[in-house]
């Protein structure tokens, strides 16, 4: 059997069909949503910037904060807090299932 083709570099990639996955990429980009600021600025060092499943996930999240602070407001914070919370639980849902779905409502902002 010859392993000419194996791609010795592939470590997160299926030795079989030679399809590379972004399980890296994956749970940086979950770490992205959670842990607000301290987890995003932790994934936009350590992870792959060129990757468009990754910078998706960094754009999105980083909308998401910023929207996030006007939970800061008195009265109204607390609805928009409520609203985002249902906003980051789609997110990471989305990056769970490594895709690139956008969010409603702040899915077409792009920051980065």
């Amino acid at each position: 059997m010859s392993d000419s083709n194996y791609d010795w570099n592939n470590t997160y990639g299926d030795p079989l069909t030679g399809e590379d996955s972004s399980a890296p990429n994956r749970g940086l980009a979950v770490l992205c949503y959670l842990f607000t600021w301290v987890g995003f600025i932790i994934a936009f060092v350590a992870g792959d910037r060129n990757d468009p499943y990754f910078k998706h996930h960094l754009n999105q999240a980083l909308v998401l904060h910023l929207f996030s602070l006007i939970g800061l407001i008195p009265f109204i914070g607390w609805v928009w807090g409520i609203f985002m919370f249902v906003m980051y639980v789609l997110a990471v849902m989305s990056a769970i299932k490594e895709t690139t779905e956008p969010v409603p409502v702040f899915g077409g902002i792009h920051l980065l």
